[in-house]
């Protein structure tokens, strides 16, 4: 009986989820100069930090 409602709840789930990682990582992306600037990386750890960023959204 509450399958339908179930289906809707996971649809909509999917869809936001699908939405917000790339969402997240261009903004990722885009604040990663300020990031490289204000720690002083070099570009391979800013590298680790896009990297692990996406390897944790996939995670989750």
């Amino acid at each position: 009986m509450n399958e339908p409602n179930n289906q809707k709840t996971a649809l909509i789930i999917s869809t936001l989820l699908s939405f917000t990682t790339p969402f997240m990582v261009s903004a990722l992306n885009v604040a990663l100069p300020t990031l490289g600037k204000e720690f002083s990386l070099d570009a391979i750890a800013l590298s680790w930090v896009a990297t692990s960023h996406l390897l944790a959204a996939a995670v989750f």
